[in-house]
């Protein structure tokens, strides 16, 4: 099995975290950075990139309210995007690293 890196999001990844929503499965244009940080300022922004290998190959949009961490308070829905390069075990893997 894959190993992965959990990274916080800063804007040097921009470009990667819109190519893997773009490639994924379950993402849209909500889920794009430009859209993201269009209302940055009303979210503490604690998104992910999880990378393998060194490619980005999924995002976990996110930000804090109080001590807690959610699956985007600004978006439609959240969670876990990514493309058919996953396997369900390797899913479970980064949502247990998250």
């Amino acid at each position: 099995m894959r190993s992965f890196q959990i990274i916080k999001y800063t804007p040097e990844f921009k470009d990667d975290w819109d190519k893997v929503v773009q490639a994924s499965k379950n993402g849209n244009f909500l889920h794009l950075r430009g859209y993201m940080d269009y209302h940055r300022e009303r979210f503490n922004d604690e998104s992910i990139l999880i990378s393998s290998e060194g490619k980005p190959v999924a995002v976990f949009p996110c930000n804090q309210v109080n001590t807690s961490i959610i699956s985007h308070g600004g978006l439609t829905y959240g969670g876990l995007l990514y493309g058919n390069s996953l396997h369900a075990a390797e899913i479970l893997e980064i949502f247990s690293s998250i």
